[in-house]
């Protein structure tokens, strides 16, 4: 399940790719920016505190197909994983995007999943959230 919202005060790129590194607890994510609409080349060298995001689009994991069924270009959009064309398209079209990896996307939402989980079930159920688990795939 993806969303896609309107801030009420835009951000640049920059503060986004700050706060989605704090929120997801990651040194690193990757950033592809909208193609310069001057350019037939992606990635063009506009800096990012300059870059001003107004529309989100947001899907955990691997958000393809759930960002594109939404038809709406937002500004930037946040997942797990594209494919190398997927991103390509999506900047083409005039979206940044920011990539965390797959389970680094997820694993922002699995303490409020713990606490519904845990109201559903009740006292009787202990609900825990790993304290090792981590992305499998590490920057060398």
């Amino acid at each position: 399940m993806g969303r896609w919202a309107e801030l009420k005060t835009p951000i640049s790129l920059e503060q986004a790719v700050s706060q989605v590194k704090a929120h997801l607890q990651l040194k690193h994510v990757m950033v592809a920016q909208r193609q310069d609409q001057d350019s037939k080349e992606p990635g063009g060298e506009e800096d990012a505190a300059a870059i001003n995001i107004s529309t989100v689009a947001v899907c955990a994991g691997s958000g393809s197909s759930v960002l594109k069924a939404h038809g709406a270009t937002a500004d930037l959009m946040l997942t797990g994983e594209l494919s190398h064309h997927e991103v390509l398209d999506a900047v083409h079209c005039g979206s940044h995007v920011i990539l965390a990896r797959h389970s680094n996307s997820e694993r922002g939402y699995l303490k409020s999943l713990r606490n519904k989980l845990a109201t559903a079930l009740g006292p009787s159920v202990e609900v825990f959230v790993s304290d090792v688990d981590k992305d499998p795939l590490a920057v060398a």
